[in-house]
Order: C-alpha cells, then sequence, then structure tokens
C-alpha cells in the first residue's frame, strides 16, 4: 500500500486548516479575518488550531482512505459527524465572545437595560471560559479521529476491540 500520497495530504491539509483556525480564532473577535489579525494570536489559540488542525485533517485523509478503500459507509451520526460538530464547538467561543451575535440574537426575545444586562454577562462567560471550550472541542475531535481509526482497522467488526479478543479466547 502507498501511504506517500496520504501523508503529502495530511501534511498539506494541516498547515492549511491549521493557518485556517488560527485566523478564525485571532479574527472573530475582531470581526475580521484578514491576515493582519494575526498578530492579536495567543499561545492557547495557536496551540488549539495547530491541534485541531491536525485532528480534521486525520478525519479528512482517513475519510478519503475508506472510501477508496471501498470500506462500508459509517452512519451520518458516527464518528466523521462528531469530529464536525467539534470543529464548530471550538469556534463557537470566538464567534460568541466579542462580536454581535448574542446580542442580536438575545434582542429577539429582549430589549433595552435586560438586553444589557444579558448579554455581556454571557460574552465574559464565553471569553473567560473559551480554553475550555477549545478542548471540548479538542477532545470531540480527538474521539472522533480513534473512532474512525478502528472502524478503518477492523470494518467488519461492530463491537469494541477488547470485546472480540475476549470473546475469541
Amino acid at each position: 500500500m502507498c501511504r506517500g500520497p496520504y501523508l503529502a495530504a495530511m501534511v498539506t491539509l494541516s498547515g492549511g486548516i491549521g493557518f485556517g483556525y488560527a485566523l478564525l480564532l485571532a479574527g472573530l473577535p475582531l470581526q475580521t479575518l484578514q491576515p493582519w489579525v494575526l498578530q492579536f494570536l495567543t499561545l492557547e489559540q495557536a496551540v488549539f488550531a495547530m491541534i485541531m488542525g491536525v485532528l480534521i485533517s486525520l478525519v479528512i485523509v482517513l475519510s478519503i482512505f475508506s472510501f477508496v478503500r471501498r470500506l462500508p459507509r459509517v452512519s451520518p451520526s458516527g464518528p466523521g459527524a462528531r469530529s464536525w460538530v467539534s470543529a464548530l464547538v471550538g469556534l463557537a467561543s470566538s464567534a460568541l465572545c466579542c462580536t454581535p451575535v448574542v446580542p442580536a440574537l438575545l434582542a429577539l426575545f429582549l430589549s433595552g437595560a435586560s438586553l444589557v444586562s444579558v448579554s455581556a454577562p454571557i460574552q465574559y462567560y464565553l471569553g473567560t471560559y473559551a480554553v475550555v471550550l477549545y478542548a471540548a472541542a479538542t477532545l470531540g475531535m480527538a474521539w472522533s479521529v480513534r473512532g474512525l481509526a478502528r472502524r478503518i482497522s477492523c470494518p467488519e467488526c461492530s463491537g469494541p476491540i477488547e470485546a472480540r479478543t475476549r470473546a475469541s479466547d
């Protein structure tokens, strides 16, 4: 089996997606996606952008590998679906912290002083606990990569590997 193209795709996608995440994480609070916002990228955001870039590129490469090998399809609620949800959770903290999204959504239900008194604490919470949200997104993506890798290693098996090895003994 030739692993060279998969490795090249993995490295290329990791760099591109990691750069895109870095641009998004730094730019969403400033409401722009221009390259100059990278000067505001924090160390935590840079680390999580690199990790998320690698994990999403792993999901893409593993999905392509399983498609080329004609492995059985995974249901829409399977491991690959969880990685995209996790990626959106990782962007949610930056997208909602300092942008007008939260006040705009709250304005549908509140007005005046109640809008100001409610939206500020929500935005503060999202900004303060952004690292926790990034970590949750990273764990979700890692879990989905694990599920995809297990599916590729044994596509005909439906249960956990540990249970199958114990049952065969």
